[in-house]
């Protein structure tokens, strides 16, 4: 077979033309940055206005802190939830005549899971969550964009926004830290939460944040956001966030080793499979109550009420009034780990449904590989953040949801990556006879 090559209109490369200009990129963006920070507002701005009204609370053994949400900064929580809701409906509607040309592939797995959650409060409590309903309202929003993976370097830009903000607290404000803590990783009785009320918020947004500084056009930027983030996760001492951003090194360093899409897809899928089944078997192997800042407690509990009722789980295990709080002694908002808490909740019909959400960023992130590893690398640290913390809440949206599930929403809908129109191809034979019959004509 004569060989081929192609070729434009004109003759030319089409590899050496420029591609075609994406028109849409500012809209996309302004959208992300849009739903983003409304997010960010609706779960911080009231603890942040109640740590300037207030101040912070000292630590206390089984707490690591907190900001008491009361007065003037309790009365702003309803209204910026809303505000966060319209947001999503305001990019919906403006993406609304697009919107069916749209691939709902993606869509249906977290639309399914949701549902499932939806039917089993109602069956166990009667209860249809707001949560959940934010949940639907954030994951329509942000698939209607139609978002490319150079678009997720808006994460990367509000996290390394967010560690300067800390940083500038920390120096010329003491409401940055939490005092009287006896866990800090550098040898302090205080560790950095910066305008969060716990230092585990800060660490938790910034370590999910974190690999999308990968997506900055400049190394020097990549470098100094990383930084900058990086230091300010080392002093917020949440070792849960550590943890997970040293997943995330070993992802990195594995995907610069081997370049063989193939052998970096074995790799990300083997990684995958061990950070979910470390998940699953560290609550129930757990035996000593005081291991992980005494989440063996709240693991070996969890692990009662799920064997109790092992298919639909109990609603009211944790939260305010939850059956664990009597048992331990002061407030379990969550499981503190993935497995474990959807166990107890929701039993396996919602661990079940919780992987069903996660399944399309996986899947997105392994067919991204040809262009990037920052997906397959932020889904790892997501993923191993889960193993002694609970990043992905369905029963409530605060503290660090906007930047765990922004992440997970954001790289389930990635599409594929907007290509010029395909150029002509033409056997070499028929180029030649074209070039013959030009030179006779002169």
């Amino acid at each position: 077979m004569p060989r081929q090559r192609q070729l434009t209109e004109h003759g030319q490369r089409a590899e050496n033309l420029p591609a075609s200009p994406d028109t849409g990129r500012k809209r996309r963006r302004l959208q992300l940055y849009l739903i983003l920070f409304a997010g960010l507002l609706y779960t911080s701005a009231p603890s942040a206005v109640a740590l300037l009204l207030h101040g912070r609370s000292e630590s206390i053994e089984g707490s690591t802190g907190s900001v008491q949400v009361v007065g003037f900064a309790e009365s702003i929580v309803t209204p910026l939830r809303y505000l966060f809701i319209f947001a999503c409906a305001v990019v919906i509607i403006w993406n609304a005549g697009g919107i069916f040309k749209k691939d709902a592939r993606p869509l249906l797995p977290v639309a399914a899971g949701l549902l499932i959650f939806f039917a089993l409060r109602y069956f166990q409590a009667g209860q249809v969550l707001a949560s959940l309903l934010i949940l639907a309202a954030f994951a329509a929003a942000i698939w209607s964009i139609g978002l490319y993976l150079e678009d997720l370097s808006v994460l990367g830009v509000i996290g390394v926004l967010i560690a300067a903000l800390s940083l500038a607290m920390a120096i010329f404000t003491p409401l940055a830290w939490q005092e009287n803590v006896e866990k800090s990783l550098i040898d302090t009785n205080a560790v950095l939460a910066g305008p969060f009320p716990q230092m585990n918020v800060l660490g938790m947004t910034l370590v999910v944040l974190f690999p999308f500084t990968g997506l900055f056009r400049r190394r020097s930027m990549t470098i100094l956001g990383g930084l900058l983030m990086l230091v300010c996760v080392i002093l917020s001492s949440s070792r849960s966030s550590v943890i997970a951003f040293l997943f995330g090194l070993i992802c990195a360093v594995l995907t610069l080793v081997f370049k063989a899409k193939s052998v970096r897809a074995a790799m990300f899928t083997t990684m995958s499979v061990l950070t979910l089944m470390v998940t699953i078997w560290l609550p129930f192997a757990t035996t000593d109550p005081k291991i992980f800042t005494n989440r063996g407690a709240i693991w070996m509990g969890a692990v009662r009420y799920f064997e109790d009722s092992w298919l639909l789980g109990r609603y009211d295990v944790f939260g305010f009034r939850g059956r664990l709080v009597n048992e331990i002694g002061s407030l379990v908002s969550h499981g503190h780990n993935l497995a474990i808490h959807y166990l107890a909740m929701s039993g396996i019909v919602g661990f079940f449904a919780i992987l069903i959400i996660i399944a399309p960023a996986i899947a997105s992130a392994g067919k991204s590989l040809s262009l990037s590893a920052v997906p397959v690398i932020a889904v790892i640290t997501l993923l191993s953040l889960g193993v002694s913390e609970l990043p992905l809440r369905t029963d409530s949206f605060d503290g660090p949801a906007w930047a765990t599930w922004g992440t997970l929403l954001c790289l389930a809908f990635i599409v594929p990556k907007f290509e010029p129109p395909s150029p002509t191809i033409e056997p070499r034979v028929a180029v030649l006879d074209q070039k013959r019959e030009a030179k006779f004509a002169a």
